[in-house]
């Protein structure tokens, strides 16, 4: 069993199978090509969506909304949060 595998059968094993993150270089081969029953919702601080679906949040009612988006999403899923404080938190 390889390290990715590894990785996979722990977050089964927890019941755990959306990965919710802001991956570096090194992290992105291991995200690629999901296993059957997994989803990732990608976060980063002011990044671009590179073409997949999006949200900018400014508030953290923004941010619940776009974290039960990218969940129930069948696609990767990009949310946008600023690094000013959100609106009403």
């Amino acid at each position: 069993m390889n390290v990715r595998d590894a990785f996979y059968e722990v977050l089964r094993t927890h019941g755990i199978t959306t990965i919710f993150g802001n991956p570096g270089s090194n992290e992105l081969p291991m995200l690629s090509d999901l296993p059957s029953g997994f989803g990732y919702v990608l976060a980063l601080q002011e990044g671009a969506a590179y073409g997949v679906q999006s949200d900018t949040v400014k508030s953290l009612a923004d941010l619940t909304h776009a974290i039960k988006d990218g969940v129930s999403s069948d696609r990767p899923y990009l949310i946008e949060i600023s690094e000013r404080r959100l609106g009403d938190s």
